[in-house]
């Protein structure tokens, strides 16, 4: 199974782009003046299609109860981690420059494999790269990458790291094809405790959530700061509640 994904992993690596026009979306028309855009500018919200400007508010109601240490006047580094196509780059952004007050935020999106193929031919770095360029602005650099978390160099820290539905079971890591080596839930941690101070994790589901906490339960330096369950906001209801954690050293 662990030379199977590494083959399809390497193959998918070597795939060429299969669509010349850049990736786009727009608000329909009739929809404009009907859902709100919330914390995102007008020109953000027109540049989503409905289902990502929900997904977008949806997290930003979410995002809201989390309180974030104040810049005081520093430029912010940070680093979400397993970003799949970034979706929520623009609403993640905006939460961080509202919350931490930054003068400059710096955000990269890591992904282990931006090659998966949609139905559309276009790939998955594609939208990320396009829902970074929508999330960036005046006072925020947003990046999408490949890489894998457990060799990315870090040379300085970061001063928040975000982790939408990381990988805590073998069998869904296996299950989207990714190479084994990349699977370590223990070092993946670790790691990120040696490269902030501050982290929020997004869990799909009770087991997933209650084997994180298990997992922040092996460093005695690191306190959850808020625990919560959501399954319903103004924006949609999801089918499984979304665990979230938020975790500082």
């Amino acid at each position: 199974m662990g030379i199977g994904n590494h083959f399809l992993f390497e193959l998918r690596k070597r795939l060429p782009p299969l669509r010349r026009k850049p990736y786009a979306e727009s608000l329909p028309a009739p929809l404009r003046d009907r859902i709100p855009t919330g914390s995102l500018s007008s020109e953000q919200a027109l540049a989503l299609s409905e289902s990502a400007l929900r997904q977008n508010l949806m997290y930003g109601e979410i995002l809201k109860q989390i309180p974030l240490p104040k810049a005081e006047g520093r430029a912010i580094r940070a680093l979400d981690i397993g970003s799949r196509h970034f979706v929520y780059a623009p609403i993640l952004s905006q939460w961080i420059q509202s919350e931490t007050e930054a003068p400059q935020t710096e955000l990269t999106g890591l992904e282990l494999d931006p090659y998966v193929l949609y139905f559309d031919l276009y790939r998955r770095m594609d939208l990320g790269c396009y829902y970074a360029a929508i999330a960036s602005g005046p006072r925020a650099s947003v990046a999408y990458q490949e890489g894998d978390w457990l060799s990315y160099p870090c040379d300085e820290p970061f001063d928040l790291i975000t982790c939408f539905f990381p990988y805590l079971f073998k069998d869904l890591h296996r299950g989207d094809r990714l190479p084994v080596r990349s699977f370590d839930p223990e070092l993946w941690y670790a790691k990120i405790f040696r490269s902030t101070k501050f982290v929020v994790f997004f869990h799909q589901g009770a087991e997933e959530a209650k084997r994180s906490e298990s997992l922040l339960g092996a460093f005695p330096k690191v306190s959850i700061q808020s625990r919560f369950a959501v399954q319903e906001t103004a924006y949609g209801r999801r089918k499984h509640p979304l665990y979230v954690i938020s975790a500082r050293v």
